[in-house]
């Protein structure tokens, strides 16, 4: 019986290590309110966005679409705002292997 319940621990642990690299990371991506899109460089609008196998470092461009009169108001990522990004792109990077999901979204705002 301990040795049963040792294996299926080991089996568990292989699973849930393995599937961080067979996964990769998650890339969510959204619009806050509205007044536009956003797409990953790969194209499409289906999020979340799965690289298998990331790695640190490894990066996703994402393109702003602001509907007309309109321009980026702010980028986040995770929540974070990216400071002095006011451009219809942002680059995301994976900096940490352990947060294996990243939430990406762009803001619009009316152009004065």
């Amino acid at each position: 019986m301990k040795i049963s319940v040792f294996i299926l621990i080991i089996i568990f642990n292989l699973c849930f290590v393995t599937s961080c690299v067979d996964y990769g990371y998650e890339f969510h991506y959204n619009v806050i309110g509205e007044n536009g899109r956003v797409e990953p460089e790969w194209g499409g609008d289906t999020s979340p966005i799965v690289l298998r196998g990331g790695k640190k470092g490894q990066q996703l461009k994402f393109y702003a679409f602001p509907d007309e009169g309109y321009q980026v108001k702010e980028w986040k990522c995770n929540g974070v705002i990216i400071e002095e990004n006011k451009t219809n792109t942002y680059l995301a990077v994976i900096n940490d292997y352990k947060q294996t999901k990243i939430i990406v979204t762009v803001e619009f705002e009316l152009i004065q």
